[in-house]
């Protein structure tokens, strides 16, 4: 069917309601015995009028599908009153209209469900200009203005906060129900609602380019990347409709060349025609994959084509990265080991230089130093070697460097054994070409972790390993925290991909989980790649195939599980419909099945389907 105005559809399914009230009233009165000719008329001129617009969307289709759906109704609705079965004509046409209203309507919740994301953000924006708060169209936000964003508004793009702390719902965006708290400095994203204090925002990106209106442009790009299953049943439908109306032909007239009744094997090849139409066919797959893919944006994870909910029911075996993956890429100070000082003395002393630096390792110092409530002094003509460390002066302490191993060494400084361990983040201090104590940093392993490889293990992923670029004994108990039991360390870039070919080779699909920036080369190699915590990162979206917004891990089991009910689904509903079509198909040649049975056979397949596909737009994460 084209795409008909809204009044023209309503105006449609008035009809068919009018039509289906008054046959069912002449069959009544019929059955009483009672004759009504006004009715009887009433139900030969609704005839023409439902034909009409069936055969106009026919017509209009005809240039890019000759033999559609359409054209089969008007072909059928013709043929069933040359031989003046007109109930069966009627009933055509009504069961036809209101199969087409329910998935025009199933069709349409689903587009507003993923248009809703571009709705997430006001029409306009509280910009503060010298002072003073101008309502101005979102769309003239640029970046770098400040925003005043207020309780219960919804943040219109994508910033950083400059002034004032409080709670923001970020459900829509990344499908976490949990609200954050936000501060000064903190990212916050488009579409997110701000709950409890007054902010300023200033913006990091255009609105045309919010988070929002990417994830929304993503998802509708989605539609366009096919499996292998929709391009197969594109093809068929190409041909299987010119078919079946050459089978109907022949249904006719090999059996009227053999002297049979015309009328009798011209309404058996309508029931064909009927039987025969490929609409459930047409309909299953795209409206599946359609669900889940809303399904999936609604938890907060973006995949960008069915083909990777494909692969994703099918995937064996899983990588994951471990920094800013598995762990959250943020440092903290596990443990201080100062050698002829106090801990807070090697901390404040560490922290003078570090405050020069903005390098997580500096930052995790420096924090840690405030949160002793220590003193920092500023010290003076700081020099930072970028990945190594920094040097300067500070008053009691003459020259004091403060790095890693290799800084130490290239400054021809000795560390002894008893300072020297497997630590996973050391920062060694030293004063005056000695070691006065050493600094210990850990990643934080998210939340999340743990459970999430559980469930992968236990929906029967094979494998799943843990790639990275840190040392063995690091990774040894970061891969045992998490309950992961297989994993490889020391690893570069190139590394990382031999051991997806290799995970590959050995069993068949392979996801990779990153953080989308250093791993691309990865999770390209994987059969699909996915990024996590990619809200607001826009190298992460557009290197992986599946985005998940949130950093929550679990996500990851989710969508594999509801890729598998996808699939199934899928398979249920075509090998449903292929099997009760033959059957029916047979009955109806050999003149068991009426015209009136083959329509409710036919659209009644059709609303099975949508019926079966609905229950995946609920499936809970």
């Amino acid at each position: 069917m084209i795409n008909e105005s809204e009044e023209l559809l309503k105006a449609r399914v008035l009809t068919s309601i009018i039509a289906a009230g008054a046959m069912i009233t002449e069959l009544v009165l019929d059955y009483l015995g009672i004759v009504n000719v006004p009715i009887h008329y009433l139900c030969l001129i609704l005839l023409p009028i439902m034909i009409i617009p069936v055969a106009y969307s026919a017509f209009m289709e005809f240039r890019e599908k000759p033999f559609n759906v359409d054209f089969l109704m008007t072909i059928v609705s013709i043929g069933a009153i040359y031989i003046q079965a007109y109930h069966e004509a009627l009933l055509v046409l009504v069961l036809f209209n209101f199969s087409e209203y329910i998935e025009d309507k199933t069709i349409d919740r689903l587009k507003a469900t993923l248009e809703e994301f571009s709705k997430l953000v006001p029409k306009v924006a509280n910009l503060v200009i010298n002072g003073k708060v101008v309502e101005v169209d979102v769309e003239r936000v640029k970046v770098g203005d400040v925003l005043l964003i207020k309780p219960g508004e919804r943040i219109p793009v994508d910033g950083v906060v400059l002034e004032g702390s409080t709670t923001i719902d970020t459900s829509a965006v990344t499908g976490e129900s949990i609200p954050i708290d936000v501060h000064e400095g903190d990212t916050v994203l488009s579409g997110t609602i701000n709950l409890t204090n007054s902010i300023k925002i200033k913006s990091t990106r255009p609105f045309i380019d919010s988070t929002v209106s990417r994830i929304t442009k993503l998802v509708l790009e989605a539609r366009e990347r096919k499996t292998k299953i929709e391009r197969f049943i594109d093809r068929f439908s190409l041909y299987y409709t010119p078919i079946i109306i050459i089978l109907a032909f022949l249904t006719i007239t090999i059996p009227v060349i053999l002297g049979q009744d015309f009328k009798t094997w011209l309404y058996r090849s309508l029931v064909l025609l009927v039987l025969a139409c490929p609409s459930a066919f047409i309909i299953s797959t795209p409206i599946t994959y359609f669900v889940g893919i809303t399904r999936a944006t609604r938890s907060g994870v973006i995949i960008k084509g069915s083909t990777y909910i494909e692969t994703l029911s099918k995937v064996r075996a899983m990588a994951f990265d471990k920094t800013g993956t598995i762990t959250r890429n943020k440092l903290v100070v596990k443990e201080v080991v100062p050698v002829n000082v106090s801990d807070k003395e090697l901390l404040r002393i560490a922290a003078a230089l570090e405050a020069q630096s903005n390098h997580p390792v500096a930052v995790a110092i420096v924090e840690k130093a405030k949160e002793l409530g220590l003193e920092i002094s500023a010290s003076a003509d700081v020099k930072e070697v970028p990945g190594m460390g920094l040097e300067g002066e500070i008053d009691g302490f003459g020259h004091v460097l403060v790095g890693n191993e290799r800084f130490l060494r290239m400054k021809g400084i000795n560390i002894s054994d008893e300072v020297l361990r497997p630590y996973e983040k050391a920062v060694y201090v030293c004063s005056n070409s000695s070691v006065i104590g050493v600094i210990i940093l850990e990643d934080i392993i998210r939340e999340s972790a743990r459970d999430a490889v559980k469930e992968l293990y236990d929906i029967g992923i094979k494998d799943i390993i843990m790639l990275t670029g840190d040392r063995e004994e690091v990774a040894r108990r970061i891969a045992e925290r998490v309950g992961i039991k297989r994993y490889y360390a020391n690893l570069l870039p190139e590394d990382k991909v031999r051991k997806i070919i290799e995970l590959k080779k050995k069993y068949g699909l392979v996801s990779m989980v990153g953080d989308g920036i250093n791993d691309a080369p990865a999770l390209a190699q994987s059969d699909t790649g996915i990024a996590i915590g990619t809200a607001g990162n826009d190298i992460a979206i557009e290197a992986a195939d599946v985005a998940v917004m949130s950093d929550n891990l679990r996500k990851i089991p989710y969508i594999i599980r509801l890729s598998r009910k996808i699939q199934r689904t899928l398979k249920i509903n075509l090998g449903l419909t292929f099997a009760l079509k033959i059957g029916l198909i047979i009955l109806g040649f050999l003149g068991f099945i009426p015209l009136i049975i083959a329509v409710l056979g036919d659209d009644g397949l059709t609303l099975l389907v949508i019926a079966n596909v609905l229950p995946i737009f609920k499936y809970s994460d």
